[in-house]
């Protein structure tokens, strides 16, 4: 047998182009791009001393890219588990979830958590689900057959959001290291009391106290709406929808007019249970729960006035949630 290439070839059929490199020389680009979610799998595995060759390949997403709606997860994911399933490394679904985060953190250089990788290998279809990020335990909450998934593109490129993304993370460090300081029990910001906050508002910025806040209530947000997913509670479920996005927007201050737009309007749309932002923020897509009934009527009518008030196309899909990973050999 000769010996086994270890030459790297994806195919996009997304961006109609090669990924290409050699496993020994894999190291984190420069200026990262959309080969990097390619090319990432095999310098992680690598590191973490898995034994592999090369790879050719090609790969298709359906993800929409570049809208907030984790496109990048959906291929890492994809692509860690194809390097386990050609060379037989076993991975478990964590680890094929961990090497996809440790891919965008220390190969593209994003520091995001471990959410979006979680969801697209765990997904459940006409589920929610509810992650602890802390302990990785998570349960499935049931989404209402009667409620549709629509989400509405603002078609504006997200210029801003990594770059801001991590300034957000300092900003929350800010404030919580001073609050450790305090409370040496304290891990994260789950762990703070909102007195807390009173307690460092003279040593940390205004800018970092607002930052807290949203955490704050955005994680008291969540858990109410497991609450009323499982009772069908549209009005609890709009409201908190509602508060999510103004927080986004005015604590956290990651949308912008074309987010702002479509949140307001569709609450004034008949069917209309909630919307929010969602994603990194500054451009990208907005989530809208619809009731089944309704969904042309909404799709049609977001369009509408979209184009009259922001004077462009967007982009609108009626979606569901689904199985996550699968591995077929």
């Amino acid at each position: 047998m000769g010996k086994r290439s270890k030459r790297i070839r994806i195919y996009s059929d997304n961006f109609g182009d090669f990924a290409e490199g050699e496993v020994s020389s894999l190291s984190p680009p420069e200026k990262p791009d959309w080969k990097s979610y390619l090319l990432g799998a095999g310098y992680i595995l690598r590191e973490n001393g898995y034994k592999i060759e090369g790879i050719d390949g090609v790969v298709k997403g359906y993800v929409p890219l570049g809208g907030g709606l984790s496109s990048s997860a959906s291929v890492e994911v994809t692509i860690t588990a194809l390097w386990s399933a050609l060379y037989n490394l076993n991975l478990s679904l964590w680890e094929i979830v961990h090497f996809s985060k440790a891919l965008e953190n220390k190969f593209v250089g994003v520091p995001c958590g471990i959410m979006d990788q979680t969801a697209a290998v765990f997904g459940k279809k006409g589920f929610a689900i509810f992650l602890d990020c802390r302990s990785l335990k998570f349960e499935y909450v049931k989404i209402p057959e009667e409620w549709n998934i629509v989400v509405c593109d603002t078609r504006v490129k997200r210029s801003l959001a990594s770059s801001e993304y991590k300034k957000r993370q300092v900003e929350c460090s800010e404030c919580l290291s001073a609050i450790k300081k305090r409370h040496p029990e304290v891990k994260s910001l789950r762990d703070v009391k909102r007195e807390w906050i009173a307690e460092v508002a003279n040593e940390v910025s205004p800018v970092a106290i607002k930052r807290c806040r949203y955490v704050l209530e955005e994680n008291d947000r969540v858990i109410k709406a497991i609450s009323a997913f499982e009772k069908g509670d549209a009005e609890v479920i709009g409201e908190l929808f509602l508060k999510s996005h103004k927080g986004l927007r005015d604590e956290y201050e990651v949308s912008c007019e074309e987010l702002d737009f479509l949140v307001e309007n569709a609450y004034k749309i008949k069917g209309v249970i909630g919307a929010r932002m969602t994603g990194a923020g500054f451009g990208g897509n907005t989530v809208n729960l619809v009731k089944s009934e309704y969904v042309d009527g909404f799709v049609e009518e977001i369009k509408k006035r979209y184009r009259e008030g922001m004077g462009r196309e967007p982009v609108v899909r009626v979606l569901s949630s689904s199985d996550g990973l699968l591995i077929e050999k």
